[in-house]
């Protein structure tokens, strides 16, 4: 199973595009590239990280790619736990 079909994904309810931006996000990408990669704008990507943080319950992007890739260790706060 890929990373952008994970059960995280699935069960947050992730669109397939919030999935991608959160799959190349958690490869290490920044914003910039991942708009390249994707062939969008930077606010569109904002707009869907926006999202998957809404969606996972989260606020910012270490919170973002723990939960996505389902890491119990990393606090929402980036902290390890």
């Amino acid at each position: 199973m890929g990373l952008s079909q994970n059960p995280v994904s699935i069960g947050a309810g992730l669109t397939g595009n919030e999935s991608k931006v959160a799959r190349l996000l958690a490869e290490g990408l920044r914003r910039e590239e991942i708009a390249q990669q994707l062939n969008v704008s930077i606010s569109t990507v904002k707009f869907h990280l926006e999202n998957v943080y809404r969606k996972l319950g989260v606020h910012n992007q270490v919170g973002a790619v723990a939960e996505f890739l389902g890491d119990p260790r990393v606090k929402d706060d980036g902290d390890l736990g």
